[in-house]
């Protein structure tokens, strides 16, 4: 492919540019349906890993990026009450998960604001911010960019491409 297929590719399969740490991710509605169906994929493995196996909700940087996501200010702040102000292994982010997700359902709930509400992609977003594939749009775009194979050195830093276990990731040591 020309750098300029390669360029649409990538601008067709990226949501956006950082990650869960660096901004708010925002989607917009109506939601493509290529998109619709990687939420509904992405949903159950969002509260397996980042939820239950990460415990990602016992981190305040990861409770204060989840808060950001909710539409609205008086939502964060119930919450923030709620919720423990330190780290700690022993908070239980399914918990957590759950009274984010009450508060997040009186919201899509409420009727006073009519249609505009269950229009919100606030869990959509986090989701996708989270789970959703990142490309490196460098690499993928410009044919004379290397990609490295298994256990090559790079040219510049001098560092071993080493492979994962994508079956296993947390299992992958830098040491």
């Amino acid at each position: 492919m020309s750098n300029e297929m390669r360029t649409a590719m990538v601008s067709y399969c990226n949501l956006g540019t950082g990650n869960e740490l660096s901004g708010k991710l925002v989607l917009q509605n109506p939601l493509h349906p290529r998109l619709r169906s990687v939420f509904e994929l992405l949903y159950p493995m969002f509260e397996s890993i980042i939820i239950n196996e990460h415990n990602l909700l016992s981190q305040e940087t990861h409770r204060e990026k989840f808060l950001q996501y909710l539409p609205q200010e008086d939502m964060r702040k119930t919450l923030r009450g709620k919720w423990p102000s330190h780290d700690s292994e022993d908070i239980k982010s399914a918990d957590l998960w759950d009274q984010y997700k009450a508060e997040y359902k009186k919201f899509r709930t409420d009727t006073q604001f009519g249609q505009k509400r269950k229009d919100d992609l606030s869990i959509e977003s986090l989701v996708m911010c989270y789970l959703y594939p990142r490309l490196d749009a460098n690499v993928s775009t410009g044919i004379n960019h290397l990609l490295k194979s298994p256990w090559c050195v790079h040219p510049k830093t001098g560092k071993i491409c080493v492979p994962i276990d994508p079956k296993n990731p947390d299992a992958f040591r830098v040491d």
